[in-house]
Formats: structure tokens, C-alpha cells, sequence
């Protein structure tokens, strides 16, 4: 493994359009068989060139569990989760102790999710480790009212994939996914939550 690894960026159109496939399987508008062959053909297209990366566990890709020396650093934590939370990303690295690893940021039921460890050369000092465990839970729990893909403030929604979005950002996402049976979305979306997760 090289001393510095590089992140992997997929092809954003291909994914776009594996996920169509999947839609279209799901929603019954292609077969089982032309469904799977797109999504098959797709596949090998955007993972193909990196799946020795991917078979030996050293893929640096969004979301993927990382258990090098390097962890994620911050541009494949931003490219690991909407636009709308690159401040509260930006926000930990900014202060984030020496001998932080991190392992791991998604978005998992609307939150933000940012997984860490310590390296074993690094002396542990517990009132700094509080600290940082205390701004991440805050990070964490920021999340569940801060859009994922703007930044403005949200509120959970589970449109089918939990997410947390903003009354703009829903209405858009009524518009494009076909939720107008749902109602029109934004403040009237009967999926707005107004508690606070986390």
C-alpha cells in the first residue's frame, strides 16, 4: 500500500444510472433480466478499474470502513455525505486532536455518522478525548437539523431513505422522485418530522 493512498472518485452518471436501473426493476418499468444486465454492465464500468483496491480492502471510497494508517482525510469525509454538512465536517477537522483516526463518515437515518479511533503510537489524554467525543456527538447531533444538501435548516424525513432536508430541498425532491401522491413536500410533507434525533 502506498504511504499516501489515494481516494477513488466513481463516475457520478454511471452510479446515477445503476440507480435508475434499480428504480426501474423495483417499479417494475424494465424486466428482472434487462435490470440486472444494466446494473451488471454499469457495475464493471465504474468498479471494475478499482477492484483490485476493492478486493484487498484498501478502496478509498465514501463510506467505506478505512482501517489503514491514513483514515479519512477531509476531502473523502466531504465527498462521503451531502454538500449541506461540509461546515460541521470542516468544523472537526479544524480541531481535531493528534492521533485521530478516523474510520468512517456517512449519513445513516438521517444523521450524520463519524466513526474514530485512536492510534496506537499516540498517548491517549482523557480530558482531550472527552472533549473531541463531546464535538462530534454535537456534530452528530447538529445533523439531524441541518439539510444534507444545503446546509439551511431541516428536519428529518423518511421518504423511504431517511433523510434530513430542508422545506426547499424537499420540495425539490417531491418534484423529481414522484412523491405528489405524498402531498406537495416542504412544510406541508407528511413525512416533517419536528423532533429532534440524536
Amino acid at each position: 500500500m502506498p504511504d499516501t493512498p489515494t481516494n477513488i472518485i466513481l463516475d457520478g452518471a454511471k452510479l446515477d444510472a445503476m440507480h435508475e436501473s434499480v428504480k426501474a426493476l423495483v417499479t417494475g418499468a424494465q424486466t428482472p433480466s434487462a435490470a440486472a444486465a444494466a446494473i451488471t454492465a454499469l457495475g464493471a464500468e465504474v468498479f471494475g478499474p478499482h477492484e483490485e483496491a476493492i478486493r484487498t480492502g484498501t478502496a478509498r471510497l465514501p463510506g467505506f470502513c478505512l482501517f489503514d494508517d491514513t483514515g479519512y482525510d477531509l476531502d473523502l469525509a466531504l465527498r462521503s455525505v451531502g454538500a449541506g454538512w461540509a461546515p460541521l465536517l470542516r468544523e472537526l477537522y479544524a480541531v481535531m486532536p493528534p492521533g485521530v483516526r478516523v474510520t468512517q463518515v456517512k449519513e445513516k437515518f438521517g444523521g450524520l455518522r463519524f466513526y474514530y479511533g485512536w492510534a496506537e503510537t499516540s498517548p491517549y489524554d482523557a480530558v482531550v478525548g472527552k472533549a473531541w467525543e463531546t464535538l462530534v456527538q454535537h456534530a452528530e447531533t447538529r445533523s439531524y437539523r441541518t439539510c444534507e444538501t444545503c446546509g439551511a435548516a431541516g428536519h428529518v424525513r423518511p421518504h423511504g431513505w431517511v433523510t434530513t432536508l430542508c422545506d426547499a430541498c424537499d420540495l425539490a425532491l417531491h418534484a423529481a422522485s414522484g412523491y405528489a401522491p405524498l402531498g406537495a413536500g416542504g412544510a406541508a410533507c407528511c413525512y416533517r418530522s419536528d423532533e429532534e434525533d440524536g
